[in-house]
Order: structure tokens, then C-alpha cells, then sequence
């Protein structure tokens, strides 16, 4: 992964709740999770049978709630808001991927800002939308550095000698996705990646990964977005059914 851009870390903080901080640690085979800067002593469970009995991390009084969903899955959930973040881990701990559920009903009365954007897509710091086509990496590139914490920004906890400025790289350019495919266009390593990736949703950036890295077990952690996806729509869609139901009979009655 020496060539690749990944996530392997992430701070959460919603409102007056706690901060939530995970952080993959590969050498370590490692993974922590900090609450408002305690570290949370677990260990994560391997076995399918061990999760339905004993997955909770942690909870506390303002209905946060750390789970262990699979064995390389992990919620982190706010109570009655809904508000649900699903982490899945890499099983050799270099790489996450973070999908975040924020209800409907939060659409009218907040406003979101931040890398992620809002329910209007994504936006620069100034307020405006953002206008470039989701799959100009190089015009992302330069939105997200618009984005960079700084040591008075960053929600981060950092241990020891460890620091903000000691994450940053501001020379650091990526390997863009045209100019990667070109470079392997028509080899084995390209219609590796195409065969792997082919049918999924989200195919170019699957293909990429594994071009980067020229590791074919990626596809497995795009794989599981996808699932993940499709059953959170599914979700979705029968939460919605029931709502649309339920006023019906209100009506009628």
C-alpha cells in the first residue's frame, strides 16, 4: 500500500457528544478506538458465533454506541437521531472504508460542512457547491486540500511525540486516475483489476486501488461497500413503506 492514498483513521464529533477517534495501526495489527481521549481497552472478536453474544464496546448516558457489527465491520451510532457511521476494516488492518447515515429529517434543520458535504453534494469551505464532475480526481484533489486541518483545527489525539504536523505532506500529489490507467492500459495488471472489479458500482475507483497497489484482495473490501450499500437502501426503502403506510391509516381513520 506504499504507493496508495488511504484512509486509516478518523475522528468523529457530533455536537455535544463525545469525540470518537479510530485508528488502524498495520504494523500492530492494531485498531483504537478513543473516546473524548480515553483509549477503550477491547479486543476484537474473530469468530462470527463470538459477535452475537458479545459485540458491544461502548455506550454510555447520551446514547452513543460502539459496536463490532462483523468480524471486520464496526457501527458507531447516535441513538434516536439515527445518525450511523459504518466502518469496514481491512483484514490486514491498512485500509478502511467509511460510510455515513445521516436521517432525512436532518435535511431541513442543519446545515453540514465539512470534506464530505451535505445532502446538496459537496461544498468549499465559502459555502458554494462544488461543480466538478465526481470523477475529476484531479479538480477533488484540490477541493479536499481546501480542506486540510490545521494543528488548531484538527480533532485529533496525539500521543507522546506524535503531532499534527508530523501527518502532513504539503508536496504530496497522487497518482491521478487517467494518467494511471494510461500507464497501464493493455497490460495484464489492467484487465486484472477489469475482470475483478467488473458489474460493481463503483468500478473506476475499484479498478484504481488495485492498479495503485497491484493487490487483486482490494476488490473484496469494495465488495463489501457494495453489500453494505445495498442493504442499508434496502433498509431504507421498507423504513419508508412503513412511514407512507402508517400515514394512510392515519388518514383514513
Amino acid at each position: 500500500m506504499n504507493n496508495a492514498t488511504a484512509i486509516i483513521a478518523f475522528v468523529i464529533r457530533n455536537e455535544d457528544q463525545p469525540r470518537v477517534q479510530f485508528e488502524l495501526f498495520s504494523k500492530l495489527r492494531l485498531i483504537e478506538i478513543r473516546v473524548d481521549e480515553k483509549l477503550l481497552e477491547f479486543t476484537p472478536l474473530t469468530e462470527q458465533d463470538e459477535l452475537l453474544s458479545s459485540s458491544l464496546i461502548y455506550t454510555d448516558d447520551r446514547q452513543l454506541i460502539i459496536r463490532q457489527s462483523d468480524v471486520n465491520s464496526y457501527s458507531i451510532s447516535y441513538g434516536e437521531s439515527g445518525i450511523q457511521f459504518i466502518v469496514d476494516v481491512r483484514s490486514q488492518f491498512d485500509f478502511l472504508d467509511l460510510i455515513s447515515i445521516i436521517p432525512n429529517t436532518f435535511k431541513e434543520k442543519r446545515k453540514f460542512q465539512g470534506i464530505l458535504g451535505g445532502f446538496e453534494g459537496l461544498t468549499y469551505p465559502n459555502g458554494t457547491n462544488v461543480s466538478a464532475n465526481l470523477n475529476d480526481d484531479q479538480a477533488l484533489f484540490s477541493y479536499g486540500e481546501l480542506w486540510r486541518t490545521t494543528n488548531a483545527s484538527s480533532l485529533f489525539y496525539y500521543i507522546l511525540q506524535d503531532s499534527h504536523a508530523q501527518h502532513q505532506d504539503l508536496n504530496y500529489r497522487p497518482t491521478f486516475q487517467q494518467d494511471l490507467f494510461t500507464m497501464y492500459a493493455n497490460t495484464s495488471r489492467f484487465q486484472m483489476a477489469k475482470n475483478i472489479c467488473r458489474n460493481m458500482t463503483r468500478e473506476q475507483q475499484c479498478m484504481y486501488d488495485i492498479l495503485i497497489t497491484n493487490d487483486p484482495t482490494l476488490g473484496q473490501i469494495h465488495q463489501t461497500y457494495e453489500t453494505t450499500l445495498q442493504v442499508l437502501n434496502e433498509y431504507v426503502e421498507l423504513v419508508t413503506i412503513d412511514i407512507e403506510n402508517d400515514k394512510t391509516t392515519s388518514m383514513e381513520t
